[in-house]
């Protein structure tokens, strides 16, 4: 069927025009695959047979794809001894929140039984009770807080006894839109999510695809694990995988995570070699999510990563440069000059910022980071300033006001920082604040009353630390409390070893510079 891609670690592609076709995930899957790495099998519906869902045989066309699934994951779809389930995810051309990923297909009375002999029965029923929910929201559409109510008062650490009731309560009440047979469950979730995209508002021209893949399960014993990782660090760019893991658990998000370096030593060089190749392939950093399944290895799928720092930008181009993956006209063209202000800066240690309560949102004033105590004038700043100075006290401080006008600038001049609640990126602030080589930026959601300002609920008094991040890479943050910083170090964050080689393209130049005062002309 040239409109069903299958995919598993044999997969050699498809030609451009279909490659279009599959959607954003499973354009993601499909390149995992063509690669060669072990990613757990599936296919894709494309965009064009997609939309004819609600009017096909859907059990008579996909039954050859999940016997394919089923021949590589040595399982069975419906099967109750070693059952296969599958998860349904929707992608267009949009990377947009709307598209849903429908989990545990194939559940029903009689396979839950035999998959809690490898999960227990609380999970299982509850990952059931977890298919049931998610059919009716996100295919059919109804209000959570009707679901909310047909559950009633669930526990939070609910009971394999509780989720059988609340399982019997959503069977009645989807009625036919639920089937235990196997594959009219799964028909009916594709022609479903079809025809509701179909009647969505979203144009995304015809885009939409479907991806259905096995499911694998980081929780079938203490030679199981769920993770996901890095190909490298996101802010200094050090070649060494950064993530997380759980043992015999299903995801990461159900736990507290270790530290990806203490996974077994075995796996841990699979992941870093796995690693490796992703970064060739993509010539950047992503992120990969994995799970090993009773000692067998599987990658779930890889996505993109907007939040790296610039630091690590370069430094993973400079890498693949060395390894003559990359020739030195795509290094230069895939940094932007703009960029390089952010190596000049300290960034945020992620490390430290765990407990600590964030807010992200607002306008990038100036790129960099900066830790201080906040002051709400420029007269209270410089005033406790100047105490600092002469006490030995802590002199990083931090400007706080609405606005800032011409008699400010001395403030921002021996302040770590500038927040303000007015304005943009051409206010007075981030351009004063640009010209010093400070850290700058608005947030128009922070109310500020007098000596304090409230934001997202936490209110924040005079000489109170806060700490900011303005990366070039994504909108900034206010940590309410004092982290640490990466101080930029020239010889390691990678800044002099690409200018060697734009050097290498340049004969000579002019340098200027903006000289406000006679002591920045030195």
């Amino acid at each position: 069927m040239e409109n069903i891609v299958f995919f598993n670690k044999d997969f050699t592609g498809v030609d451009d025009k279909q490659y279009k076709k599959l959607g954003i995930r499973g354009r993601r899957a499909a390149d995992l695959a063509k690669m060669g790495l072990p990613i757990a099998p599936g296919f894709i519906i494309d965009a064009d047979l997609t939309m004819k869902l609600p009017k096909v045989n859907v059990k008579q066309l996909i039954k050859t794809f999940v016997d394919k699934i089923e021949k590589d994951m040595k399982k069975g779809y419906g099967d109750s001894e070693k059952p296969l389930l599958l998860k349904v995810v929707l992608s267009s051309d949009l990377n947009v929140p709307f598209f849903p990923s429908i989990h545990n297909v194939g559940l029903n009375d009689k396979v839950v039984t035999g998959f809690a002999k490898f999960t227990g029965e609380d999970f299982a029923w509850g990952e059931y009770r977890f298919l049931l929910r998610s059919i009716a929201s996100k295919i059919y559409g109804i209000d959570e807080k009707e679901l909310d109510e047909l559950e009633g008062k669930l526990p939070k650490n609910a009971k394999a006894k509780e989720y059988k009731e609340v399982v019997a309560k959503y069977k009645k009440f989807l009625g036919d839109k639920f089937s235990e047979d196997v594959y009219d469950q799964l028909g009916l979730i594709l022609k479903g999510a079809a025809a509701r995209y179909c009647d969505s508002d979203i144009d995304v021209d015809n885009s939409l695809a479907i991806t259905i893949q096995a499911m694998v399960y980081g929780n079938f014993g203490q030679n199981s694990f769920a993770g996901n990782y890095f190909t490298r660090n996101i802010i200094t760019g050090d070649a060494l995988i950064q993530g997380e893991f759980l043992q015999n658990e299903f995801d990461v998000d159900r736990g507290s995570p270790k530290d990806i370096a203490k996974i077994d030593k075995k796996y841990y060089d699979k992941l870093v070699e796995i690693a490796k190749k992703v970064e060739d392939n993509f010539k950047e950093i992503r992120n990969i999510k994995f799970t090993i399944e009773e000692g067998n290895f599987w990658l779930i799928e890889q996505r993109e990563v907007d939040e790296k720092s610039t630091q690590a930008h370069i430094k993973t181009l400079l890498d693949l440069h060395t390894r003559k993956v990359i020739q030195p006209e795509f290094l230069i063209e895939s940094i932007k000059p703009s960029q390089l202000n952010e190596l000049l800066h300290p960034v945020i240690d992620p490390r430290t910022t765990k407990n600590v309560k964030s807010i992200k949102g607002g306008i990038a004033g100036s790129t960099g980071a900066a830790i201080g105590r906040v002051f709400f004038s420029t007269d209270r700043l410089l005033e406790e300033y100047k105490r600092a100075v002469m006490h030995g006290g802590d002199t990083n401080l931090i400007l706080v006001m609405p606005a800032t006008y011409a008699e400010d600038v001395k403030a921002i001049e021996v302040a770590r920082g500038v927040i303000t609640s007015e304005g943009g990126f051409s206010s007075h602030a981030p351009v004063v604040a640009r010209s010093l080589g400070k850290v700058a930026m608005v947030q128009p959601e922070m109310k500020i009353r007098g000596n304090s300002f409230t934001l997202a609920g936490k209110t924040i008094k005079e000489g109170d630390y806060v700490s900011i991040n303005v990366p070039y890479y994504e909108p900034p943050t206010i940590y309410l409390d004092k982290v640490g910083l990466i101080e930029p170090d020239f010889e390691k964050n990678g800044l002099i070893d690409f200018l060697k080689i734009v050097q290498s393209y340049i004969k000579d130049f002019d340098v200027r510079a903006n000289a406000d005062q006679p002591r920045d002309a030195k």
